[in-house]
């Protein structure tokens, strides 16, 4: 039986979907079903204005280039993150700034990005990794005391909360990616919210080549082409008006590793973390420091037995790409070389059965048993 890490389920309701999208001839980046789609994704967040793009890196990009980001601009990321957050002020000319994480939350760390402050630093942007919201109170007084703009990737945390708010909703912009592992899923595409309703027409004009209000294929700008389709606003839509039962099977997940796995030596779970909700993205776990065996002896374990995991982020400070882009920079990357060396993800998708999870605890408690605490 192999088991993939991701499992993604599409229902009838979510087909049906797709199929009356289909039948009505509604198959590119303009018509009904993307602005459904865009105007509910706004309503479960709590922005106004959510603009549909291609997938979460474009968004990234585009909420950084309506925010007017650009060339020598600096923006603080954290280190322990996709690569996509340090392209996108690449693409636009502007120099990403590497912050360490905080050891619990995995988060941007804000007392050590306040030593990384300059007189070119415009933006800050944080990361709800892997489900655990980042505490914004800090964030957000952070950002007021050095007037910078605030961007949210919330790519892994649709439905987390923090200081009773959802993620997305406290940023100048909040980006969410929507591909197939993700907890709302369109197969590819994603979200770009804003507060601004000024900016959300920027957005729109841009993410469509920018044509001019008066006369189409004149561009006054440059902009670029990363539209949403219909078809994929079908089934994200779908999946919206099902968000609060896939949460719940999501937590239920989460639920039946922790009852199967609390009680194993050598493995820590994402602690809990005061003010914040988090949601079970994917269910991680962290290899504890001084264990007989590493994260990688159990992935290759479980890959002999047909299960599937994935390693958290390589830190972007080790990433060969952005060495260009980095010189300079010479902090000490401390936790997130840490966490990721340590932390890995077990196939938790929507779409596995209790069964399989429980397969999965076995093979892992079968591992682990071979290396009895002394």
């Amino acid at each position: 039986m192999k088991i993939f890490v991701n499992k993604p389920l599409i229902n009838s309701v979510a087909k049906n979907a797709v199929l009356s999208a289909l039948s009505e001839g509604w198959i590119s980046g303009k018509g009904p079903y993307v602005s459904e789609f865009e105007e509910l994704f706004a309503k479960k967040v709590g922005m106004p204005w959510a603009v549909s793009v291609a997938n979460g890196t474009t968004g990234l990009h585009l909420a950084l280039a309506t925010l007017g980001l650009g060339n020598g601009d600096e923006v603080l990321i954290p280190d322990l993150t996709i690569i996509s957050c340090a392209l996108a002020p690449i693409y636009l000319g502007a120099k990403p700034v590497l912050v360490d994480v905080d050891p619990v939350t995995a988060g941007i760390d804000i007392t050590k990005a306040e030593k990384l402050v300059t007189q070119k630093t415009k933006a800050i942007m944080v990361v709800h990794l892997y489900g655990q919201p980042v505490l914004m109170k800090p964030v957000l007084a952070f950002a007021r005391k050095h007037n910078l703009l605030v961007i949210e990737d919330c790519s892994e945390a649709f439905g987390a909360k923090s200081v009773g708010k959802q993620v997305g909703s406290f940023g100048d912009a909040s980006v969410f990616s929507l591909y197939a592992n993700k907890i709302i899923t369109s197969g590819e595409g994603g979200v770009v919210l804003f507060k601004k309703k000024t900016l959300y027409q920027k957005a729109n004009k841009l993410k469509n080549l920018c044509h001019s209000d008066h006369t189409r294929f004149l561009h006054p700008e440059v902009g670029f082409n990363y539209r949403f389709s219909n078809l994929l606003a079908a089934l994200g839509t779908s999946q919206l008006k099902q968000s609060e039962a896939i949460l719940k099977k999501k937590q239920r997940i989460c639920d039946w590793y922790k009852k199967g796995l609390s009680k194993l030596p050598h493995i820590e779970f994402q602690e809990r973390v005061d003010d914040t909700i988090s949601v079970c993205w994917m269910f991680t776990i962290r290899i504890k420091k001084n264990s007989p065996f590493t994260a990688n002896m159990l992935a290759n374990y479980l890959s002999e037995n047909e299960i599937e995991t994935r390693f958290f982020f390589v830190p972007l400070h080790k990433q060969p790409a952005l060495k260009p882009y980095l010189l300079g920079q010479k902090q000490n990357f401390t936790v997130s070389t840490d966490l990721a060396s340590r932390g890995m993800y077990l196939p938790s998708g929507l779409g596995h059965s209790k069964t399989e999870i429980l397969h999965v605890m076995l093979m892992v408690k079968k591992f682990i048993s071979k290396y009895p605490v002394k």
